[in-house]
């Protein structure tokens, strides 16, 4: 909700890395963990980051269909990340948190309050209404939700307090933005941004694949340590129109830009999410950063996805859409057990089983039927297989071991 993925590790990390520490994860998996976590939010339906509202603008997009769009993809990314963990957690034997774990009705009773603002939020952006109003509406709600309980009750002063606090964390994003326009302005009216785009269709010669490759790289460094919105603006000047020209579809090519400028937040060399959450767990921001790119492998593919097959972005019929669904999750969870080199227990996967895994995600997703079909099928078929030859394998050894 924040749209930030660096104010989102300091504001969650500093409970939930220290839980993940506890539990036995490592200070650079934990890190890792909430530093994906985090930059996915700016993806995630229905309240994305403050770049999703800079695309409808610049794309004339309804913010409704961008969120329609952005869905699928935030979901599979996130099952790509949730299943990386539960496969470390099997491999690392780690168990669960114990008996003060609280319980989900204790945990409602207490703060229900704080889900009537995202609801209003949710409904008033649902309805159409423009992103300033819908910000309004949310503060408000806020403020009567507090209202609701004397543990949360906001008093004038602390209202006061909060808009003095809000105000302190929108300048760094005001002024970055504020000064994407300045370069934005200059690049419109020298024509540069236009050149850029022809720099960069001559360097590719017009492929399309390597088209996408340089506009995914230029994104992420236009992002080094930039706020996520600022750096979404100078790819949609300067990348985008390259992607348009080459012959791509608005929107597809401009969900491919802001997830780039999204994952920025936690590419090395700059990273900046991984840099908040190492003061947190105490690590090396660069090993941290590392592992969260590994996390959020399936980040950086699937705006690839996005131009290949448009299903995906809910650009095709429903039969289309709910087979790229599911193309979509057999993908996910062969790249996370691919990447995390287990299916089960310790078993160790060789290259030649993770590169099976490897083509058939990548058929799974296809824009073929017949192909997209065979790979779902053989996705599956093999997961089964590794799945069940290593729990064999596991219950032998314990079995030798016991005699």
């Amino acid at each position: 909700m924040s749209g930030s993925p660096t104010s989102d590790v300091v504001a969650t990390g500093s409970i939930t890395i220290p839980i993940m520490k506890r539990l036995g994860y490592s200070k650079r998996f934990a890190g890792a963990v909430e530093v994906a976590a985090s930059t996915g939010g700016s993806a995630m339906p229905p309240i994305m980051g403050s770049a999703a509202f800079i695309l409808a603008e610049y794309t004339g997009t309804p913010y409704r269909e961008i969120v329609y769009a952005a869905v699928l993809p935030a979901l599979l990314y996130y099952c790509g990340v949730f299943l990386q963990v539960h496969l470390r957690a099997v491999r690392e034997d780690l168990r669960p948190y114990g008996d003060d774990m609280p319980t989900l009705w204790g945990t409602v009773r207490l703060g229900w309050p704080f889900l009537i603002p995202i609801g209003i939020i949710i409904g008033v952006l649902m309805a159409g209404y423009s992103p300033v109003f819908t910000a309004g509406a949310g503060a408000a709600a806020v403020v009567a939700a507090a209202m609701l309980t004397a543990r949360t009750r906001m008093t004038l002063w602390r209202i006061v307090e909060a808009l003095a606090e809000t105000t302190l964390r929108i300048l760094p994003v005001a002024g970055a933005c504020a000064a994407a326009g300045l370069v934005i302005g200059g690049l419109s009216m020298t024509g540069l941004g236009m050149k850029a785009a022809n720099v960069i269709i001559e360097v590719s010669g017009g492929a399309a694949f390597a088209t996408l490759v340089i506009a995914a790289i230029v994104t992420i460094i236009l992002g080094l340590g930039m706020p996520t919105p600022s750096a979404y603006i100078l790819a949609a000047v300067l990348v985008g129109p390259a992607l348009i020209e080459v012959g791509f579809p608005m929107l597809a090519s401009h969900m491919f830009l802001l997830y780039f400028a999204i994952l920025s937040a936690l590419t090395p060399p700059i990273a900046v999410a991984a840099l908040a959450a190492a003061a947190i767990a105490q690590e090396d921001p660069f090993r941290i950063a590392f592992s969260a790119v590994r996390l959020a492998v399936l980040g950086f593919l699937m705006p690839f996805v996005f131009i290949w097959n448009p299903a995906i972005i809910g650009q095709g019929d429903p039969v289309q859409i709910a087979m790229i669904a599911v193309g979509g999750m057999a993908a996910a969870a062969a790249i996370a057990v691919a990447v995390e080199w287990v299916c089960a227990a310790s078993k160790v996967l060789g290259w030649g089983q993770r590169i099976m895994l490897l083509v058939g995600a990548v058929a799974a997703v296809a824009p073929e039927p017949m192909i997209a079909s065979i790979g779902i099928v053989g996705t599956v078929v093999l997961l089964g297989v590794f799945y069940k030859r290593s729990q064999t394998e596991q219950v032998s050894s314990q079995t030798k071991n016991s005699t």
